[in-house]
């Protein structure tokens, strides 16, 4: 299985870079709780601002507008377009987020996913399906008694002589073949990992206490993985 590395960037190159698919990895936690506000007006669309609004997590709000921020930072360099005409928002019907150009859907294939604070996302052309998840391994959580409940039986067995850790990479793919299928998870969690994996390429890794996993419709060649550490792309200057 390919096994990604990411890049450590320190600040927003990422974007200058035009290989399809791009996946990006950010701890939002970075953003002053005391900017959101202005951040929110600075780099949400209006669309976005109403949403964020609704929102009364502050973590939540901080991933919302981190992701955003790179994934329209991102597209905007990519067509060569203003920042401030995109938006993006999710489309109930095809269960997927959407870039919005003017109002008009753009031809991007986008997955994002958040854990604790951290966002990560993949970016692609629409001709290439592809889909992420991320999840915090909570060590207090009894794993067994989950998949006991709610995985295949072949792979409850299997997870009896297995760690955590697979477990949650179990999990996370599973919640990565429910987007990229746009099936329930309930629905997904039962069936056979594996088999259902057999038509995808895909890949799991670990960042810190954290499990990531990405599915998608071609194989994983001259494709980049950046970890931004570009504390300044979401901080305001207080002068």
């Amino acid at each position: 299985m390919f096994k990604p590395i990411f890049t450590p960037i320190e600040d927003l190159c990422f974007i200058k870079n035009k290989m399809h698919p791009c996946y990006a990895l950010y701890n939002a936690n970075n953003i002053d709780e005391n900017d959101i506000a202005c951040l929110a007006a600075k780099f949400l669309h209006k669309n976005e601002q109403n949403i964020i609004k609704r929102r009364k997590n502050i973590v939540a709000k901080k991933e919302y507008i981190a992701s955003r921020f790179l994934i329209k930072s991102y597209i905007a360099e990519h067509l060569v377009i203003s920042y401030q005409t995109l938006q993006l928002s999710f489309d109930t019907e095809s269960a997927q987020l959407k870039a919005l150009y003017k109002g008009k859907s753009l031809a991007f294939n986008i997955s994002l996913t958040h854990s604790k604070g951290f966002i990560f996302f993949a970016i692609t052309n629409d001709a290439i399906n592809i889909a992420v998840d991320l999840e915090y391994q909570n060590t207090t959580r009894n794993t067994q008694a989950l998949a006991n409940a709610y995985f295949h039986p072949d792979e409850v067995k299997w997870l009896l002589d297995s760690d955590q850790t697979q477990f949650y990479r179990l999990w996370t793919l599973k919640e990565a073949l429910a987007k990229i299928t746009t099936s329930s998870v309930l629905e997904v969690l039962k069936q056979n990992t594996k088999q259902q994996l057999a038509q995808y390429h895909h890949t799991t890794g670990q960042y810190k206490e954290f499990t990531f996993a990405v599915i998608q419709s071609m194989p994983f060649i001259n494709q980049c993985w950046y970890l931004i550490n570009h504390e300044k792309a979401l901080q305001l200057s207080h002068e």
